[in-house]
């Protein structure tokens, strides 16, 4: 008995809408981490934050907890909250070839420039003139 030529080219996974059974569980797995680790740190920020907001920096604070909050919707309905998770490739990719490798002075950065940026919020852009090796103020 011979076996078709597409039954043998045919994925090992089954589908689930055309994506493969192993991918949404890797899906669930990122989605529960934006969701617990950004949502931890964002959450706690805003709630716990004392007198006048920055606009920029409330903008940008809620932004990424209303972001990590959708993440949990994406542990429920991982391929409908894909856009998610294109949002946040194309965000990273963006900040990559636009904040470090513009000019190369990431590895100086003072630890609270660090620390903002681990945390997508603003004020991690550098300027030229620390590009240069000037010192940060």
């Amino acid at each position: 008995m011979e076996m078709p030529v597409t039954y043998a080219l045919a994925p090992v996974f089954p589908r689930i809408n055309g994506v493969n059974r192993f991918n949404v569980p890797l899906l669930r797995l990122v989605y529960t981490l934006m969701f617990l680790v950004l949502g931890r740190d964002t959450w706690t920020h805003i709630l716990t934050h004392r007198g006048a907001w920055d606009p920029t920096d409330a903008v940008a604070w809620c932004v990424w907890t209303a972001f990590a909050t959708l993440a949990g919707l994406g542990i429920a309905r991982p391929l409908r909250m894909l856009p998610i998770m294109l949002l946040e490739i194309f965000y990273k990719t963006l900040w990559l070839i636009l904040v470090p490798g513009r000019c190369g002075c990431a590895a100086r950065w003072p630890a609270r420039t660090r620390r903002a940026s681990r945390l997508h919020s603003s004020g991690s852009c550098c300027r030229s003139s620390q590009c240069r090796g000037d010192t940060w103020s």
